[in-house]
């Protein structure tokens, strides 16, 4: 694999582990509110 296709691979899948994160920080907060 070239690099930017290894570069583009681990940002969309930090992207999605992060809007993951997000929403479950979201709901606990929610939750707690």
């Amino acid at each position: 694999m070239h690099m930017v296709a290894i570069t583009k691979k681990i940002l969309l899948q930090g992207k999605d582990m992060w809007e993951s994160v997000s929403a479950r920080y979201d709901a606990i907060t929610l939750a707690g509110g």
